[in-house]
């Protein structure tokens, strides 16, 4: 950022008119609107007024790019936090994510077990019962012939 560029902005910041500061300082009101538009540079003694004015050091105010690189570094900064949290947050929903599909494919296994065992189980119970119809007719061959021979042993 240029001189004039941190003078407008730092006098603004700070609440003042350019004849107010220039009261502080002792220049005319077009004095400050000359370093303000860049037309004039301020003397070192007054850029020493306005760095004890304005709370910065002298260095801040002649340096461009002393405040781009902070402001940069500030960026960077957050922008480094910010992605940490991105980062943090897109972890959280993949285990989330990869929980619940664990979950579900537990669930799934165990539902097919189940219907499994269940079908297993039903199976098994219709064949016992289902009666061969030759063993019925033997069975109830023998039987007559058993309760005949039963009835004969009797008498």
């Amino acid at each position: 950022m240029e001189l004039n560029t941190k003078l407008v902005a730092l006098r603004k910041k700070k609440g003042l008119s350019q004849s107010e500061l220039a009261e502080k300082i002792n220049v005319s009101r077009q004095t400050i609107s000359r370093w303000e538009v860049g037309k004039a540079l301020p003397t070192s003694e007054n850029l020493k007024y306005l760095s004890q004015i304005y709370k910065v050091s002298f260095e801040y105010l002649l340096l461009e790019d002393e405040e781009e690189t902070e402001e940069k570094i500030a960026i960077e900064a957050n922008d480094l936090g910010q992605t940490k949290e991105v980062e943090h947050s897109k972890k959280r929903v993949y285990h989330r994510t990869y929980h619940i599909m664990a979950a579900l494919v537990v669930m799934i296994i165990g539902i097919v077990i189940a219907f499994t065992i269940h079908k297993s189980v039903e199976t098994k119970q219709k064949q016992e019962n289902i009666v061969v119809i030759e063993s019925m007719e033997q069975d109830e061959v023998s039987g007559k012939i058993k309760e005949e021979e039963f009835f004969q042993n009797e008498i």
